[in-house]
């Protein structure tokens, strides 16, 4: 279990990063994890609203 929580982190981090890089792809998926509160990332609308509306503008 240890693994794929350290996996799902890894994924997340490389998301930020593509994202940070105006990656709109990359805010789409952050919307979804923290919109469903998957891979290993706490549900959290608000953010995931926050990633939705960066993807829309890109």
């Amino acid at each position: 279990m240890g693994s794929s929580f350290k996996n799902a982190n890894i994924g997340i981090e490389r998301r930020l990063a593509d994202a940070a890089r105006g990656d709109d792809r990359a805010c789409y998926e952050l919307g979804m994890v923290y919109s469903t509160g998957t891979s290993g990332v706490v549900l959290d609308l608000i953010e995931a609203h926050k990633w939705f509306n960066l993807a829309a503008v890109s």
